[in-house]
């Protein structure tokens, strides 16, 4: 993401090949970095085939096995068609890394999932890979092998999306028994047809 505080006003084509690296701050900082397409906007997933997830904080996209908090915070992401292909390789946003995100009016198909967690961080939950503070709203979901794939999820708002033949939705488990899979979680007038399990807390 460039600029002092992320991209404004995408439009068009964008192929997405390599991972890409919100501005660092925290979760109280005075701005919000947002990424907004004008509804037509279409970032071509299908080309990215890492293993971690396409967005995360600059710290983490320079040093991706770190078990250190590498996170940054308060992001908006709406009006973007974010589309893969049917080989489903792609992670969108990194969950361990991104924090306070609100992603909103936007169209998700055909990826391996809209957020996953990856690196268990031993100084923080007790060595559990979690997923902070996160809205998903208004959204067109389809076609995912899972929309939601986390260790720990805390405090997620999940609301008014339109979910079509996605394989999983919301996956969560954790891997210490002192650590719960999710605390707060809000699941209100979704669409979720033609697919798998919904909500799986184990």
């Amino acid at each position: 993401l460039g600029g002092t505080r992320g991209v404004k006003g995408v439009a068009g084509w964008c192929e997405v090949t390599k991972r890409v690296g919100g501005p660092d701050q925290t979760n109280v900082a005075r701005q919000k970095i947002t990424l907004r397409g004008d509804g037509d906007t279409v970032f071509n997933m299908s080309e990215y085939n890492q293993q971690y997830a396409c967005f995360t904080s600059a710290a983490a996209k320079a040093n991706p096995t770190s078990t250190e908090n590498l996170f940054t915070a308060v992001i908006s992401i709406k009006d973007i068609n974010f589309i893969g292909d049917a080989n489903r390789t792609c992670h969108l946003i990194d969950g361990d890394r991104f924090y306070n995100v609100f992603f909103k009016d936007n169209n998700v198909k055909q990826l391996k999932s809209l957020v996953k967690s990856f690196v268990p961080r031993p100084p923080v939950e007790r060595g559990v890979p979690y997923t902070q503070t996160l809205t998903i709203k208004d959204n067109q979901i389809s076609l995912m092998e899972s929309i939601v794939d986390a260790y720990e999820l805390i405090n997620i708002n999940f609301c008014d999306n339109q979910c079509e033949a996605n394989t999983n939705g919301i996956y969560c488990r954790s891997t210490n028994a002192a650590v719960a899979a999710m605390m707060v979680g809000r699941f209100n007038n979704n669409l979720f047809e033609g697919g798998g399990q919904f909500l799986h807390i184990e």
